[in-house]
């Protein structure tokens, strides 16, 4: 299982940590980002996997510029269903 655990605005970043339940401790959580811009390494709207030390970034004041999105409290069986419900979220009308 997959959870977000940081979103930005517009869910225009994303970053994921599965197993689901993993902490900043456990041995075997990997993690993965995608945001809708390119960089030289990344590609748009695909995930690809980060280290701890990027996630910590994904949380300092550095990423701040990035927004922050309502995370949702459902955990998700892969990364195309992430993707799926990103998806979704970014058609829905703004209130």
């Amino acid at each position: 299982m997959f959870k977000i655990i940081r979103a930005g605005t517009e869910y225009r970043v994303v970053v994921v940590v599965t197993p689901a339940d993993a902490g900043p401790e456990t041995q075997d959580a990997k993690y993965f980002q995608r945001q809708d811009w390119a960089t030289d390494h990344n590609p748009a709207n695909q995930f690809y996997e980060i280290k701890l030390e990027d996630v910590l970034c994904a949380f300092s004041g550095h990423a701040d510029g990035w927004g922050f999105a309502e995370r949702p409290k459902t955990n998700f069986a892969s990364l195309v269903e992430i993707e799926t419900w990103i998806s979704t979220q970014q058609k829905k009308p703004e209130n």
